[in-house]
C-alpha cells in the first residue's frame, strides 16, 4: 500500500493495530506513509535556507523517520491529523537541530561545507533570525500553532484545513492570523528574509 492509496480508514486501521501492539502494523505504517513525509521534508526544507544549504531532503527524512518512530512508542495517536501533526513536528525538531548545528559552525567561523565550490555564503543574522522563528513557532499556543504549522510549512490551503479540523475557515483565518501576530512581537518585528 503506497501513502497516495493510504486513506482516513486504512490509517486509522494500521493505528490502532499499532496500538494495540502489532509490531506488523506499526511497520507498514511507516512504510505507507513515508512518501508522505518526503513530501513534507522537502516542503518544510524550502523553510530552512540555511540548512537546505548543507542537507538533502533525504537525510533529514531518514533522521526526522527515527524520531517519529521513537515517538510513536510514547505517544498515543488519535487520529489521522494527529498523526500528521506528530510526523511534521519530527521533521520540524530535525531541521531546528540542524540550524542550530549550522548555526554554532559558522559563529565559530568553521568553514562551510561547498560555500568555497558554489560561491554562496549563509548570513550568519540569517541563520539567527531563522533558529528563533522556528523556536518561536513551536511555542505557540497550541490552537495557533496546530494552523500555523500546516499553512507555512505544507503550504496547506486555509479551507482545506477547516476542513480537516473541522471548523470554520473563518476560524483558521482567526487563529493563523493571531500566531502571526504572535510571532512578529516575539521576534521583536524581525521576520526572517525569505
Amino acid at each position: 500500500m503506497t501513502s497516495a492509496e493510504l486513506g482516513t480508514t486504512d490509517l486509522r486501521a494500521l493505528l490502532d493495530r499499532s496500538r494495540a501492539g502489532d509490531r506488523s502494523a506499526r511497520e507498514a505504517l511507516s512504510q505507507s506513509v513515508y512518501r508522505r513525509l518526503e513530501q513534507l521534508a522537502r516542503q518544510m526544507l524550502r523553510r530552512f535556507p540555511a540548512v537546505r544549504f548543507h542537507e538533502e531532503t533525504g537525510d533529514v527524512l531518514n533522521a526526522a523517520m527515527i524520531r517519529f518512530l521513537k515517538a510513536l512508542d510514547d505517544v498515543s495517536i488519535h487520529d489521522a491529523r494527529h498523526f500528521y501533526a506528530l510526523a511534521a513536528e519530527q521533521i520540524r525538531r530535525e531541521l531546528l537541530d540542524l540550524a542550530r548545528r549550522y548555526r554554532l559552525r559558522d559563529a565559530a567561523n568553521l568553514p562551510l561545507d561547498n560555500a568555497a565550490v558554489t560561491g554562496d555564503f549563509v548570513n550568519p543574522d540569517d541563520l539567527d533570525r531563522w533558529g528563533a522563528f522556528h523556536d518561536a513557532v513551536t511555542e505557540l499556543p497550541d490552537h495557533e500553532r496546530d494552523v500555523f504549522a500546516p499553512i507555512f510549512y505544507h503550504d496547506l490551503p486555509q479551507r482545506d484545513l477547516a476542513e480537516a479540523m473541522g471548523v470554520h475557515p473563518k476560524t483558521v483565518q482567526r487563529r493563523y492570523r493571531a500566531a502571526c501576530v504572535r510571532l512578529y512581537e516575539r521576534l521583536g518585528g524581525k521576520l526572517p528574509d525569505g
